[in-house]
């Protein structure tokens, strides 16, 4: 068990993703910051250098801003990215395969009502359950490789560490 305890979990949701996780943040990590990052994944994911440099110096010509509701942060469409505080979350290894099992349990969902002045403004719409399980096959640490590894794997780079044109 590498880690356990509340996080920030942030996933692709929709039909098929290729991958479900797309982080997994301290939950210290303020409110605010949260959307930034949210918006910043999901355009690493599709935006081009050119639309990145454009987001970078013109933050609202993003065309995917995030949305807030009681129960987190969605940027994007099919799929999207979601952001949201999770308990119980829990790291596991396969000693023999060396893949990673991780499984949370979700919080309560709520959806907003308004009956009249002074009445609550949410209902609980979804109790706290256990939250899907993703699977990882081993990982791969390229930061962990060294130059002389990589110029082994590839023979393309040189001795300088460039790629010839």
């Amino acid at each position: 068990m590498a880690s356990r305890g509340v996080a920030w979990l942030i996933t692709w949701e929709g039909t098929n993703p290729p991958e479900r996780l797309a982080a997994i943040l301290h939950w210290h990590t303020s409110e605010k910051c949260i959307p930034v990052i949210v918006e910043l994944l999901y355009a690493l994911q599709g935006a081009s250098v050119e639309e990145l440099a454009e987001q970078a110096r013109k933050p609202t010509s993003n065309p995917y801003r995030v949305t807030e509701d009681v129960n987190g942060f969605s940027c994007g469409h099919n799929p999207h990215l979601y952001a949201r505080l999770v308990d119980k979350l829990k790291v596991e290894r396969d000693a023999e395969t060396g893949a990673q099992t991780i499984s949370w349990t979700e919080r309560c969902k709520y959806r907003p009502i308004w009956s009249g002045p002074g009445a609550p403004r949410a209902e609980v719409a979804i109790p706290a359950r256990p939250g899907q399980q993703i699977r990882r096959p081993k990982p791969m640490r390229l930061w962990r490789v060294s130059a002389h590894e990589m110029t082994l794997m590839n023979p393309l780079i040189g001795k300088s560490g460039t790629v010839p044109v």
